[in-house]
């Protein structure tokens, strides 16, 4: 999922028109295996582990995968949206978070996906549900303007919400 993710935002930053084009990159983690536990750890020796660099700067959330957006730049939301026009509505990225520097740009660490089915990308994909209610928080910029966008649907955050306690 992360190297789609990655693979993806490579592929939105070479080919948007971004005004003041900041890189997007997208942390693929490293997979490691506990050599050594402190004694009031939760992880244990042998346990297979995740391992990111430490980001830099201030941590947001900038899509959330219930639909919630809070992007000032209005760049990472028109890549959201991208995902699902490049991909005819098949899938789109989301769980867009880290941080952004002005020599750096964006590093976006742990997305999710949903899809069409709803199924593909485990217990985060919220499949259409998930699509609809982004697309009723986002409003669509100089850079997402023409992309496709799905039939009005009615799925909010607070339905994704729901999904996602059951």
């Amino acid at each position: 999922m992360h190297h789609l993710a990655s693979e993806l935002a490579k592929r939105f930053s070479s080919q948007a028109s971004i005004q003041d084009k900041k890189p997007i990159q997208v942390l693929v983690p490293q997979v490691g295996v506990v050599h050594d536990s402190a004694c009031f750890s939760a992880t244990a020796v042998n346990e297979r582990v995740t391992i990111e660099p430490f980001l830099e700067g201030k941590y947001r959330k900038f899509v959330s995968n219930n639909g919630t957006v809070h992007d000032p730049t209005g760049v990472l939301s028109a890549m959201c949206h991208w995902t699902y026009h490049v991909s005819k509505g098949k899938l789109m990225l989301v769980d867009v978070q880290g941080v952004y520097s002005k020599t750096d740009g964006f590093v976006i660490t742990d997305p999710a996906f949903h899809s069409e089915d709803g199924a593909r990308f485990g217990e985060l994909d919220l499949g259409v549900q998930g699509m609809q209610a982004f697309f009723a928080h986002h409003r669509c910029n100089h850079i997402c303007a023409r992309f496709r966008k799905p039939a009005a649907g009615g799925a909010t955050w607070a339905d994704c919400e729901a999904t996602m306690r059951r």
